[in-house]
């Protein structure tokens, strides 16, 4: 039996903008950019891509984006070992099918891979015939973006054989089996292959800036006052690890105080394109896709963030945002095992989604699992003082059906444990949440066209707010 050197049960209650020095548990290189990246292979099984997104975030990362031949080598260096394991041993991941033949034994170490951060869609009905392709931590896809027709007797390198299929994917009744995440298995060699983001693997690959870029810390705060401001006032101020010293009303976007000792700076980016397009246009502004923790800011972002965005037979407001464009949020829900399993949800910042999670057709006890995260070494550096770090190893919330005096859904959503994700027309599963014309959740596709996303980032309150 193989003995792993590290094992941690934690969860980060907040975002991971700003990632500071590498530790030393944390192997690090010069991307193609000039900067400092650190890597870390864990093992967290029976993760789904939004699962594993959040073991990254806890650790101040992103799920790991590649951009050149040498930044995939060594990636791959580091994580070969733990990702065999993984594979290989059940006392390690679970095995998940018999492998008595060559088919299932490739199948088994599928299901037992390790997630790296690309997502491409190459069935988009009615949108897009072309590939979409991004990372999740926003950057470009500059290395393995593949928009050809696979070729199933050729190997294209980083992709394993046949791969990336894409549009060729096997698209069930329920919609849930859209290829549009990607992983690094073990296939003559630790290549890529396209997936399900439902899928539950064995682990994550994650990568962290070691060098402070987002956002650049400042000493100074304008003063709040209600005439021109001349000259601004020189405030000392104490900066927070995760706001890098970014002052609230410092520029165009809207803030408030969330009443948790909290501030943050909201901003609706009005453009077309599926989530994983836009979700890029936050990380490019330091910013996160929105969570949203409360009936208050909630109804911050739909009066003052997207004002005039909704339709609103109250309040007279210009309707932007049509029945079949939602504006994104960081929402999002997935199936616990499709095409019929509980319903569970995370936040793209880490944060709670314990508001307007709803299985709504029976009384759920839908379980919330931190994973047990392995790695090679142990994680010596303390998490500042900023963050908030608690061991837990389940927590459990009882969801009933009983419909809140705010509920923020829409009519007919969330969809239920009973109905399954299944988007309509080809989109993939219903693993997205945004706002529609009248300002209430929809839950979508990731793939489907929406009109922008609201971005969220924790601000310094100016002095005297």
């Amino acid at each position: 039996m193989i003995t792993l050197t590290y094992v941690s049960l934690f969860y980060l209650s907040l975002p991971a903008l700003i990632a500071g020095q590498c530790s030393s548990d944390w192997q690090t290189n010069v991307g193609s950019d000039g900067f400092t990246y650190g890597y870390k292979a864990i093992v967290s099984d029976m993760v789904n891509f939004f699962e594993a997104h959040d073991v990254c975030a806890a650790l101040g990362a992103q799920v790991a984006s590649i951009h050149s031949a040498q930044e995939n080598a060594f990636m791959i260096s580091i994580a070969s070992s733990l990702l065999d394991q993984c594979e290989n041993n059940n006392a390690v991941c679970k095995q998940r099918v018999d492998r008595s033949t060559t088919s299932s034994l490739r199948l088994d170490r599928l299901l037992r891979s390790f997630w790296i951060g690309m997502h491409r869609v190459q069935y988009a009905p009615f949108y897009n015939t072309s590939v979409d392709c991004c990372w999740s931590d926003g950057t470009q896809c500059d290395y393995g973006r593949f928009d050809g027709v696979a070729d199933p007797n050729q190997n294209i390198p980083p992709w394993s054989t046949g791969n990336p299929s894409g549009s060729s994917s096997s698209i069930t009744s329920a919609g849930w089996n859209v290829e549009d995440c990607v992983e690094i298995t073990n296939d003559n060699g630790v290549l890529w292959n396209d997936i399900g983001c439902y899928h539950k693997l064995g682990g994550v690959v994650c990568k962290k800036n070691c060098t402070n870029t987002c956002p650049p810390v400042t000493t100074q705060a304008p003063a709040v006052t209600s005439k021109p401001i001349t000259t601004i006032p020189v405030v000392t101020t104490t900066t927070d690890d995760d706001t890098g010293g970014y002052i609230c009303g410092s520029d165009d976007w809207q803030w408030k105080n969330n009443g948790n000792g909290k501030a943050y700076a909201y901003k609706w980016f009005n453009q077309s394109g599926s989530f994983w397009q836009l979700h890029d246009l936050c990380y490019d502004s330091c910013a996160t896709p929105c969570s949203i923790e409360s009936e208050e800011e909630n109804q911050h972002i739909v009066n003052n963030v997207c004002a005039g965005a909704f339709s609103s037979s109250s309040s007279g407001r210009k309707k932007r945002a049509t029945d079949s464009e939602c504006i994104y949020t960081g929402f999002h829900r997935y199936q616990e095992s499709p095409p019929n399993g509980p319903i569970g949800c995370s936040c793209d910042d880490g944060k709670s989604c314990d508001y307007g999670n709803d299985d709504t057709t029976t009384t759920t006890s839908t379980t919330s699992t931190t994973k047990a995260a392995t790695t090679t070494k142990a994680i010596t550096t303390p998490r500042p003082s900023t963050s908030t770090i608690r061991a837990t190893t389940k927590a459990t919330t009882i969801i009933t059906s009983t419909t809140k005096p705010n509920n923020p859904w829409a009519p007919g959503c969330p969809a239920n444990s009973t109905t399954g994700l299944g988007d309509s027309d080809g989109y993939g599963t219903k693993n997205c949440v945004g706002f529609d014309s009248n300002g209430k959740w929809r839950d979508q596709a990731c793939e489907r066209p929406g009109k922008g996303i609201v971005c969220k980032k924790p601000c310094i309150p100016p002095v005297g707010s």
